[in-house]
Order: structure tokens, then C-alpha cells, then sequence
């Protein structure tokens, strides 16, 4: 029986014929029988504490009795994995870093889990270091389950059209086709590579041919289409019903933005390639998010290392697995940041990353925070830009700018820089057509070079 890589290879390779027959097999009839149990689940009343700890005590369980890593790591520890019984019992289990994940692949995954039902994964790298693990077969069927029940809180469903930037390999980019239709998902997807403002148009006209009634894409990527549509006085001609952010983050300023744009609902939820934690937002603004327990076990821990119980305390985010028979995953950490804004009803604060707390080397050892850089608010002729270092004390300001950017734009966005970092760092700016992103098509803010 082939596995879900093998089985995406095939459709990948199919000819476009097979797959448009493919695709007209009802959605909840292709997806089989586990899909369906998982939807109907999330069409259930439960208890959701209860179930979290079930969940949450079957995992740490299954992972002591199946994997040499937690066995090694709770009798090493003294830790008694049958005396785990609420969160709160966590506490002493040491934290699963990206970097152990590397060291110790083999010895994390179930021994007894046959290779032919497991898959693997790898992360997208934003912080520049992959990390490669495995998840069970019904693990892919649970996250479609999750989203598109999410997707349809928001008026959508399978048989509509949606529209995404993701990077793949396009065949026509030489004929200025930069979109390939995906059949199986519904989705046009567009090339993020090859969108500026010399071709924007294209993407327009495809849109506005098709018209997708929604949009699944890095919010990086939206405002560059809305950036380039602005710089080339271009619209929709129909109405958009929905926009879903996916993957990275975003400010109020830019759900704003976005809504003011195309005048639609704009909405995310929070995942991460693990599959350990998913949380909706729950607000208009997208600042607040409500965890679901039903998915994996969610924890905050505190600077000092500890669980946080209180509303507005800052901590870092540490997911514990549900239902990953091949290697199941217990309190790992995500590199994403909040803070409880309801401990008792498990609601948090925008979600923030560790990635966007980075930090430019100046010289003579001196680190200067990424956020001290405010290159935007410089210059309204700017779509994207990027921080780029090659060696240490020295730092390019990469612009993809609008066509009405000048000298003058180039000099407020250098002269406060000067003025500020002049003694740590040697600043210039460069402008480019397309910004440099990761595998997955995320545009990283900092890129370090050496």
C-alpha cells in the first residue's frame, strides 16, 4: 500500500485528465471514512476538559511504552508517566527542543508503527534550520478535518473556488502563465516568486476570470498583490467572500488594511507543521484566539521555565500531540510567543513569534533588535522590504519598491538609520524585483549570510 508521499507523487504526476476525475468524486466520499469520523466528531458535544486529558494521558502513555526517547527520558528523570493526570503533572517533563528532534529522530519514533503508514515532514525553515519528522497517516485526515470545519464557519465549502500563493513548480512561466490549478484542493495557486508590479496585471486578469471566492495565503504575500495592484491602479471586478491568513504573522495595522482593500471578512487560525496545537481566531481584529483541546495539549512556560496560569503574562508556546502513532511529540517547543487573555476558557493575545525576535550584529559584539527597525513608516513607496547581513557591522536595507520610489525615498529611509546605528553598523540599500523567501515561499525579514 503506498504511503501519503508516494500517493502525492502520483497525483503530482498524473496527467491533468486523471486528476479533473479525481477531483469530481465528492469531497467528503474522496477523503474516506477517517475524514468523515473526524468531521462528525467536531459536530459533537463533549466534555472538552475531560477529553484533553484522556488525550493528553493516552499520549504520554503511548510514548513511554513505544519509544526508547520518552522511555530513556522518564526513568532517567524519575518521572512516573501513569501518575500524569492533569496538565499541572507536566511540569517536570523536559521540553523537546528542534534541535533534540535532529539528535534523536530514530529514537523518538514508535517502534511497532509500520514505515508504509507513517510520512514525513519537514519544517519550513524561517529560523534557517529544517527540522524533519514523522506523523501517522490519519494525522493529515484529523488537520483537513480541523480546517475545513474552521474554513466553513466562514461561509465556505469544497465546491467553491479559492485562490493561493504557494511555491511549486509552475511549467508555463515562460509563456507568462504564473498560476497552475490544483485540482483535488479547488485552489488556483499563483507563483509568489514571479508576482511584482511588471506582473501583476496577469494575476489580475486570471483573477478576475476565474474569481475565486477565497483566498488562502501568507498575509507577506497578500500586501505585495495589494501593494502592486495599488502601484498599478488595478481591482477586482467581483466581490471576494473571504480571506484566510495562514503561517505567519501579521499586525491590526495589516488585517486592516486588507479589509479596507477587498472589503471582505479576513480571518486565521494558528497551526504549525508539527501538529501539535490549533487555535481560531476569535475576533474581528484577529487578536484573540480560542484553543481548541480537542486537537493537542496547549502550554504556556513562563522566562524562568514554569506553566503560566494568569492573564497577561508573556510565555512561550509548548504543544503536546494527540493521535500521532508514528512519533508522538510531548511538550514541544514552537518558538511562538503570547499570553492568556482567559486561562479558565483557554483564550490568548495575538500569537508572536520568536522568529521576529531577532537581532542584527553591529560591531564590536553589539546586537541590535530587528524590531528597532521601522523601515515602513520611512516610506509609503515601499511593497516589501528585507534586512540583509553579510558580515557583521554591515547591513543592506533590500526594497521591492513602487514604481514612484526616488532618491528622496531612498534617503529618509537611510538617514534615520545613520543617525541611529551609524556607530555599530555601515547601512545601504539595494532595490530588488522579488524578495528573498524560505522553501515554502515565507518572505523572512533578516536574512543572515555567513
Amino acid at each position: 500500500m503506498l504511503n501519503l508521499n508516494q500517493l502525492k507523487k502520483l497525483y503530482t504526476n498524473s496527467p491533468t485528465w486523471v486528476r479533473s476525475i479525481y477531483s469530481s468524486v465528492p469531497f467528503w466520499i474522496r477523503n474516506g471514512s477517517e475524514y468523515r469520523e473526524w468531521s462528525s466528531f467536531l459536530n459533537t458535544n463533549l466534555n472538552v476538559d475531560e477529553y484533553e486529558i484522556l488525550k493528553l494521558k493516552e499520549t504520554i502513555l503511548y510514548a513511554y511504552e513505544n519509544t526508547k526517547y520518552y522511555k530513556d527520558l522518564f526513568d532517567d528523570n524519575q518521572i512516573n508517566p501513569y501518575a500524569i493526570h492533569t496538565k499541572r503533572d507536566l511540569q517536570g517533563i523536559p521540553l523537546l527542543t528542534k534541535k533534540l528532534i535532529r539528535e534523536n529522530l530514530d529514537s523518538l519514533q514508535v517502534t511497532n508503527y509500520p514505515n508504509s503508514k507513517k510520512f514525513s515532514i519537514t519544517t519550513g525553515g524561517t529560523t534557517g534550520y529544517p527540522v524533519a519528522f514523522y506523523q501517522s497517516e490519519n494525522i493529515w485526515k484529523k488537520e483537513l478535518a480541523f480546517v475545513y470545519d474552521y474554513f466553513s464557519q466562514h461561509g465556505y465549502k469544497p465546491s467553491m473556488l479559492k485562490a493561493s500563493f504557494k511555491i511549486r513548480e509552475f511549467k508555463h512561466i515562460d509563456k507568462r502563465v504564473f498560476w497552475e490549478k490544483d485540482y483535488v484542493n479547488n485552489s488556483i495557486h499563483f507563483s509568489p516568486i514571479h508576482l511584482n508590479r511588471y506582473t501583476v496585471s496577469n494575476y489580475v486578469q486570471k483573477l478576475n476570470e476565474l474569481k475565486p471566492l477565497f483566498f488562502h495565503m501568507y498575509p507577506s504575500n497578500l500586501l505585495l498583490l495589494i501593494n502592486s495592484m495599488i502601484d498599478e491602479n488595478l481591482t477586482l471586478n467581483y466581490q471576494l467572500h473571504g480571506i484566510f491568513l495562514v503561517s505567519e504573522g501579521y499586525s491590526t495595522d495589516d488585517v486592516n488594511k486588507i479589509k479596507r482593500f477587498f472589503n471582505c471578512n479576513v480571518s486565521s487560525f494558528y497551526g504549525h507543521s508539527e501538529r501539535a496545537l490549533f487555535a481560531r481566531a476569535v475576533s474581528s481584529e484577529l487578536d484573540v484566539y480560542q484553543v481548541d483541546k480537542r486537537y493537542g495539549c496547549f502550554e504556556l512556560m513562563d522566562e524562568n521555565g514554569f506553566q503560566v496560569t494568569q492573564e497577561g503574562i508573556s510565555g512561550s508556546i509548548i504543544g503536546t500531540t494527540f493521535d500521532n502513532y508514528a512519533m508522538p511529540l510531548i511538550r514541544c517547543e514552537t518558538d511562538d510567543l503570547t499570553e492568556y487573555i482567559d486561562y479558565k476558557s483557554d483564550k490568548i493575545n495575538m500569537i508572536d513569534s520568536l522568529r521576529n525576535h531577532v537581532y542584527i550584529d553591529g560591531i564590536n559584539g553589539v546586537t541590535i533588535s530587528i524590531t528597532a527597525f521601522s523601515i515602513s513608516k520611512s516610506s509609503d513607496k515601499i511593497s516589501i522590504w528585507q534586512l540583509y547581513q553579510k558580515q557583521a557591522g554591515q547591513l543592506t536595507v533590500l526594497v521591492v519598491a513602487k514604481k514612484n520610489f526616488t532618491d528622496f525615498d531612498k534617503d529618509k529611509i537611510l538617514l534615520p538609520l545613520k543617525k541611529d546605528f551609524g556607530n555599530f553598523l555601515h547601512c545601504d540599500l539595494k532595490l530588488i524585483d522579488q524578495p528573498f523567501r524560505t522553501a515554502r515561499g515565507k518572505i523572512r525579514r533578516l536574512i543572515k549570510d555567513y
